[in-house]
């Protein structure tokens, strides 16, 4: 079985044909990890026992 060449991951496609396909990558990878850290962060702030917290009162805390 032969290996297909996989393109870049990007939010959109015509993000993979410009001139820079790797600072679209940067770029997902940088919204997928913010939106991760967000969701991190009120998840914690729920166990501790505030659940009704947003991502923007945690960090104000």
């Amino acid at each position: 079985m032969q290996r297909e060449e996989w393109g870049p991951i990007v939010s959109a496609s015509h993000l993979s044909v410009g001139a820079m396909p790797s600072m679209s990558e940067l770029e997902f990878a940088l919204t997928v990890t913010g939106n991760a850290f967000q969701r991190w962060t009120v998840r914690c702030m729920a166990a501790a026992g505030y659940p009704s917290l947003t991502h923007l009162d945690v960090l104000l805390l």
